[in-house]
C-alpha cells in the first residue's frame, strides 16, 4: 500500500490495488484475494485475537443455472472458522433461497440454492451466500442466523416453490386409484337393493306391538317384584 503513503483522505470505496486487494475505505475493510474480509481498523480487546477481526465468506465457485423451480447445489470451503469466535450468517436473493446442509461434525457441507421464479435464473460465481462474522460484528444488510425465524420461513417458502404442482396433482391421481384397489379396512354386508317404498303398519299391528313391548318390560318387574317377596 506504499503507494497511498501520505494520503489523509480518499473518497470512493471497492477499488483494487495493484496487490489484488479490494479496500473499502468507506467501512474501513480489506478484501483479501480469497474472500476473507479484514478490518483496517481493530479495538484493543481485540487486539490480542488473531482471528477476532475476521470475516471469512463462501459462495459458488462457478456461475450456477438455476431453471424454473429446480433446486442446485455447492460444497463449502474446507477451512471453516471454529464456532466458539464466529458465527454463520446467510442471505437470499429474489430468485433463490439458500438451504446451508451440515454435516455430522457441525460443519457446512454444502448448501442448496432453489429457485423461486418459473423462469431461468443464475447464481454468479463467487456470490457471497455464507458470511462468517466474529461474535459481535454483524454481516452487511441481508444475511440472517440458521436459528432466526425468517431463515425457517425461507426454507417453507423453498419446499413450497420446489413442489412440482401437475407431478403433486399426478400422485395424488394415484394414490386415488391405489386407494380404489385396496379391500375395505371394515366388513361391509351385502344388501338387497329395495324394490317398493316400505307402508306403515295398519293401526290394530301398532297396537298388538305396543302391547308385546308393554308385556316384555313388565315381565322382568315382576321377576324382580316375587324375588324381593322371597328375601
Amino acid at each position: 500500500m506504499g503507494q497511498h503513503a501520505g494520503v489523509d483522505l480518499i473518497l470512493g470505496t471497492d477499488f483494487m490495488i495493484p496487490a489484488g486487494i479490494r479496500l473499502d475505505l468507506y467501512n474501513s475493510l480489506a478484501k483479501l484475494p480469497d474472500e476473507v474480509v479484514v478490518p483496517l481498523i481493530k479495538s484493543l480487546n481485540s487486539a490480542d485475537d488473531p482471528n477476532g477481526g475476521l470475516q471469512i465468506t463462501d459462495g459458488p465457485t462457478e456461475t450456477i443455472c438455476l431453471p424454473g423451480r429446480v433446486t442446485a447445489e455447492f460444497r463449502a470451503r474446507r477451512k471453516q472458522p471454529a464456532e466458539s469466535p464466529h458465527a454463520l450468517w446467510v442471505r437470499r436473493t429474489s430468485d433463490w433461497i439458500p438451504t446451508v446442509v451440515l454435516s455430522k461434525h457441525g460443519k457446512v457441507a454444502r448448501v442448496l440454492l432453489t429457485s423461486t421464479k418459473p423462469s431461468m435464473t443464475w447464481c454468479p460465481a463467487h456470490f457471497l451466500v455464507l458470511n462468517w462474522a466474529p461474535h459481535g460484528i454483524l454481516p452487511p444488510e441481508g444475511f440472517v442466523r440458521l436459528s432466526s425465524a425468517k431463515y425457517r420461513d425461507w426454507q417453507v417458502l423453498a419446499y413450497e416453490t420446489a413442489i412440482d404442482k401437475d407431478l403433486l396433482r399426478k400422485e395424488r391421481q394415484l394414490y386415488d386409484e391405489w386407494m380404489e384397489r385396496q379391500p375395505p379396512a371394515v366388513e361391509r354386508r351385502a344388501y338387497s337393493p329395495p324394490t317398493h317404498i316400505a307402508r306403515r303398519p295398519e293401526a290394530d299391528d301398532r297396537s298388538r306391538r305396543a302391547e308385546n313391548s308393554a308385556d316384555a318390560v313388565s315381565e322382568p318387574r315382576e321377576m324382580t317384584a316375587a324375588l324381593r317377596r322371597d328375601e
